[in-house]
């Protein structure tokens, strides 16, 4: 079973096209199937160069938690997360944004059973988006919308956890 977060998602599509004897189910959180538009792409071409050149200086960190999560949310947390990385860590991180292959004629092939989670407040991926991806899987249970959680493994892990019960 694959689980992927954000671009892990787009791993875990791409696996379970590659790879359908190996994956018996998928999990996406927070991901879609696009590909982004030329516009974006120069837009995330111009935040990797800034980064890397100019490294993480508050404007930066709090450009990418604008984009990142919903208004309101506290990113404190993510930002000195950020900021204690070399900036060159995150290049290949805007490389997979940039780059990756339309995988959306394919995602039909998949054959075993997915789950599309999506925080309410993800600010990067659009609900439609989640939805899309999961109409394009035939084996896909639906979109499941955690209330108030964004884009953040932290977040999702603690709110999907503390609704599940143990078998007595």
């Amino acid at each position: 079973i694959l689980v992927g977060l954000s671009q892990g998602g787009f791993t875990t599509q791409r696996a379970a096209v590659a790879h359908p004897e190996r994956v018996r189910a998928i999990v996406m959180c927070d991901t879609d199937c696009e590909v982004e538009t030329d516009e974006t792409k120069a837009m995330y071409r111009g935040m990797k160069d800034s980064l890397i050149e100019n490294g993480w200086s508050n404007d930066v960190a709090a450009g990418m938690a604008s984009m990142l999560f919903a208004p309101g949310f506290d990113a404190s947390f993510w930002i000195e997360r950020w900021q204690t990385n070399p900036p060159e860590r995150f290049g290949p991180a805007f490389d997979n944004l940039i780059e990756r292959d339309d995988v959306r004629p394919r995602l039909g092939e998949i054959r075993c059973p997915a789950l599309v989670i999506h925080g309410e407040l993800d600010a990067t991926m659009p609900l439609a988006r989640a939805e899309d991806l999961c109409s394009r899987i035939p084996g896909c249970e639906g979109v499941f919308v955690v209330p108030g959680i964004g884009p953040t493994a932290d977040e999702l892990t603690t709110s999907l956890t503390g609704s599940c019960t143990t078998p007595g």
